[in-house]
């Protein structure tokens, strides 16, 4: 099954906050710009897998954001619920993830 990953490539430029007299607020000091710059480089174009999903999520994207668990899901809401079709983790053991209903009743 493959994916797209929406590039912000194509989306319009947020100008930057002001604080004060025309000072654009600065990024924390300790925040790498240049590391959520670079998972963004690396997003994949093209329709990619779950596999590639979750190398661009442990590499590129935990360099920028030091997660210790991830947990993306995909699926869709049909008469109240949504039922996941596709589920990808990182850090999770396996007894978590196999507690995990598929069907979910939406409120």
């Amino acid at each position: 099954m493959g994916y797209r990953l929406h590039h912000p490539a194509g989306k319009k430029a947020v100008k930057p906050r002001k604080t004060g007299k025309d000072k654009a607020a600065s990024a924390p000091p300790d925040l790498d710009l240049q590391a959520w710059i670079d998972a963004l480089r690396a997003l994949p174009a093209a329709a990619v897998t779950e596999a590639d999903v979750l190398a661009w999520t442990e590499g590129p994207l935990r360099q920028f954001f030091p997660f210790e668990r991830f947990l993306g899901a995909y699926g869709n809401l049909s008469g109240g619920r949504v039922q996941m079709r596709s589920l990808v983790s990182s850090g999770h053991a396996p007894d978590f993830l196999a507690g995990l209903e598929s069907k979910i009743k939406a409120r």
